[in-house]
């Protein structure tokens, strides 16, 4: 059993004893390789944060929902030009729900969001957290893609060797290469970090698209 796996369940159990005016839980993050995150996304899409809201979703929780207009299905299929997604915490009034490293996106954020499902709900819905959440900085030729807290991402290496970690917050999968890391190397484009994950899902596929 992951140490994810442990936390969440004392979360489930801290809430089904406790009403209080703020509820608080720590959570352990493992790394994933980026293949992982690819392969276990239902959904990858292009796309920007239209709203955020929280609601009370019954008398002992909360959840922040985010509305994301989708303007490209990279993985996956979806219909839709728009999707909702639900992170559990927030606030509604004097009531806060808070989950320690959960990181929401924001109003107005462009990006590459990596859904771990379509049918059921999720503390974070974003594969890995952090690790299936990438900003698009930038606009035309000079958009970028980086990480959840701002590194340039400059290549994704499927099968990096490096050892596993728990990560920290806002860590990002093994692979991402970013600048810093990575020598001189230029930041990866909207359209190579895309055609990436297309590769590494059509490898992982065995080759179908």
């Amino acid at each position: 059993m992951s140490l994810l796996t442990i936390r969440l369940r004392q979360l489930l159990l801290s809430l089904g004893l406790l009403l209080l005016p703020t509820l608080s839980t720590a959570t352990t993050i493992e790394q994933m390789r980026f293949e992982q995150v690819v392969d276990t996304a239902a959904l990858i899409f292009q796309g920007e944060v239209l709203a955020v809201e929280s609601r009370q979703t019954g008398p002992r929780s909360i959840s922040t929902y985010v509305q994301f207009r989708v303007d490209e299905v990279i993985k996956g299929s979806y219909a839709g030009d728009a999707i909702e997604l639900s992170f559990l915490g927030g606030r509604v009034g004097n009531l806060q729900m808070t989950v320690s490293e959960m990181q929401v996106p924001e109003v107005g954020e462009t990006g590459i969001y990596f859904v771990h499902s379509l049918n059921d709900s999720q503390v974070h819905p974003l594969v890995g957290w952090t690790q299936g959440h990438y900003l698009i900085k930038g606009e035309s030729s000079a958009a970028q893609v980086t990480t959840a807290d701002g590194q340039s991402v400059t290549a994704l290496e499927a099968g990096n060797q490096s050892p596993l970690i728990i990560l920290p917050h806002e860590g990002t999968a093994r692979g991402v290469q970013v600048q810093g890391l990575n020598g001189n190397a230029l930041p990866m484009t909207p359209g190579a970090f895309k055609a990436r994950i297309r590769d590494i899902a059509r490898d992982s596929s065995g080759g179908t698209p």
